[in-house]
C-alpha cells in the first residue's frame, strides 16, 4: 500500500511535467473517441468490437505517453507523472462515456492500467540506459 501511496503523492513532481502528462493524455484520449464517434457515425451505430477497440487504444495511448513521459524525465519519479495522466484519462472516460454504466469503468481502468505499465516500463529503460 506503501508503494500506491508513493505513487499517487504529487511531493516532489515536476510540475510541468505533471501538466504536459495531464495535456497530452486528455487530447490524445479526445482524438481517440473522435475517431471511435466518426467510425460509429459512418457504420451506422454501434458495431461488434466497438468496446475492444475502445479498451485496447485507451490503454495503448496511455501507456505509450507514460512511456514517453518517464523515458523523457530521467528521474525515479517517472510512473508517477505517467498515473497522473491515466487518472485524467480516467476522468474524462468516466465523463464521457456515463450512460455506458460498466464498459466506462472498464475503459477507464485501462487507461490507469496503461498508464501504470507504460510508466513502469519507462522507469526499466532509463534503469537499464543508467547502468
Amino acid at each position: 500500500m506503501k508503494f500506491l501511496a508513493k505513487l499517487v503523492d504529487l511531493r516532489g513532481l515536476k510540475v510541468w511535467v505533471l501538466i504536459l502528462a495531464i495535456l497530452v493524455n486528455l487530447g490524445l484520449t479526445a482524438l481517440l473517441f473522435s475517431g471511435v464517434g466518426f467510425w460509429m457515425s459512418q457504420s451506422g451505430g454501434w458495431a461488434e468490437g466497438m468496446d475492444i477497440t475502445l479498451m485496447l487504444g485507451e490503454f495503448l495511448v496511455s501507456a505509450l505517453i507514460g512511456f514517453a513521459v518517464t523515458f523523457i524525465v530521467h528521474d525515479r519519479r517517472g510512473p508517477s507523472y505517467a498515473v497522473w495522466g491515466a487518472i485524467a484519462s480516467f476522468v474524462l472516460v468516466v465523463i464521457l462515456m456515463y450512460q455506458s454504466g460498466l464498459l466506462a469503468l472498464l475503459v477507464g481502468l485501462m487507461a490507469l492500467l496503461g498508464g501504470y505499465n507504460g510508466g513502469m516500463f519507462g522507469a526499466r529503460v532509463n534503469l537499464n540506459r543508467a547502468g
